[in-house]
This record gives structure tokens, sequence and C-alpha cells, in this order.
């Protein structure tokens, strides 16, 4: 069909802790990688923390999205529901192994959900640096 999976590259360009290991190993980009960053976006978004070694801190509470409320800071105004939900979205995006990643498309339907359950965007956290 002429589409190209991924793009490889000898020269990285890219921020620590949101650039994805493939790329890194692999010199390999693509909406994979990209999914990934945007699940350390989120990650950080529903922390209050930095990127760098972020997945590490919080590999417990991503075992379990049960558990999000756990890792999100008392500040960014998260619900439970949000925090879960975002939860389940960097798990997704940036954790599991790249046969079984999210499609990064999947996940704006999904964040966009959220927003209109929160009250079309005017809830509490979606409205302090969540990406949208």
């Amino acid at each position: 069909n002429g589409q190209v999976s991924h793009l490889s590259t000898q020269r990285i360009f890219g921020k620590p802790g949101y650039m994805d290991s493939i790329i890194m190993h692999d010199g390999q980009a693509s909406q994979l990688t990209d999914g990934f960053a945007l699940g350390i976006t989120l990650l950080v978004s529903l922390t209050g923390r930095g990127a760098v070694g972020l997945l590490d801190e919080c590999d417990d509470a991503l075992e379990e999205p049960d558990t999000a409320e756990s890792i999100a800071a008392a500040d960014t105004g998260w619900s439970v529901a949000q925090a879960e939900e975002l939860t389940r979205l960097v798990v997704g995006l940036a954790l599991v192994r790249k046969k079984r990643r999210m499609p990064l498309a999947e996940a704006p339907p999904r964040l966009e959900a959220q927003v209109e359950a929160a009250g079309g965007g005017g809830g509490e956290g979606w409205d302090r640096g969540a990406p949208v």
C-alpha cells in the first residue's frame, strides 16, 4: 500500500523523559513513539512531577489504574474517575510493549469524552494543562 510504518534516523532529537526508548535504541520514530510522548505528558499532568524517571516512580500505581488517585497531585484537581482514565491512557500509550500499545488515534476521542463528562471542558483538572 506504500504507507510508511516508521521513520529511521541516526540524528535523535527529543526531550528527556518524553522520548520513547524505541527511538533511542532503534532510531525509529512512529505514531507509537508519538503516543509514548503523549502518555508521558498525561502522566506529568496527572502527577504534577517532571517527566524524567516518572514511569519508574509511578510503576506500582500504573499496574493498577484503580489506585491512580495515589499518584495524582492534590493541587491538580483530578477526580478519581479522571485519574483512573488518564492512568489507563498512560498504560496504553507508554507502558506496554510496542506490539500491544494503543494506537495514537484512539487517545484523543477518549480524552474528549473525559472533557465532556467533566462538563464540556470546565471541569476541575481539565482546564489546567491537560492536553486535549
